[in-house]
């Protein structure tokens, strides 16, 4: 019987130190799993799950480059420089790289300013998918109302927003979607 009631106690106590230690694993939602080491069943250390890879907008930007050879970077905004004063707000553009592409025709962006997306376009990265969701609707809304730069093409992959100048044609455009479409 004694051997009976010592194998129960056990049984709870190990139960106990599981609920423990996964609520413990879980208390934060803001901290991704690799942060926190985990352990198996033997106490020994275990991979933790595999995490989808996110690019910088640097890196998406020279992989870019190499996928299309007529586009060059030319600007990186900073949250000083950020001309919408949007990039690093809440729920806004965590990055912003412009870009020309010299397929665009001289002539028409002769009234243009320098960084626009006229002359090539923009890498745009956020925080989550949702907000570049958000901002990739909010851009169509407003690029669909201003007659002047109806036109734009958008890709948004994932947590990225790659805008296209309007005077590019839909097959010089081809090679941009294609590339969004790699983004992980």
């Amino acid at each position: 019987m004694w051997k009976c009631l010592r194998m129960r106690k056990t049984l709870t106590l190990t139960f106990a130190a599981a609920c423990l230690a996964l609520s413990a694993c879980s208390s934060s939602s803001t901290s991704s799993s690799s942060d926190h080491a985990s352990t198996g069943t033997n106490g020994t250390p275990t991979a933790a799950p595999a995490q989808p890879t996110t690019l910088t907008a640097a890196q998406i930007m020279a992989k870019l480059i190499a996928a299309v050879p007529s586009a060059k970077q030319t600007i990186v905004y900073t949250a000083s420089t950020d001309p919408n004063s949007l990039l690093g707000r809440p729920g806004q553009y965590t990055a912003d790289i412009r870009f020309s592409d010299n397929r665009v025709p001289k002539d028409k962006t002769q009234f243009a300013t320098a960084g626009d997306v006229e002359f090539g376009g923009a890498v745009e990265t956020f925080a989550t998918v949702q907000d570049a969701q958000t901002r990739a609707a909010y851009v169509e809304k407003v690029t669909q109302a201003m007659a002047s730069l109806a036109g734009e093409y958008d890709f948004q992959h994932g947590h990225v927003l790659i805008r296209v100048s309007r005077f590019l044609t839909p097959d010089q455009v081809a090679a941009y979607k294609t590339f969004a479409n790699t983004l992980p």
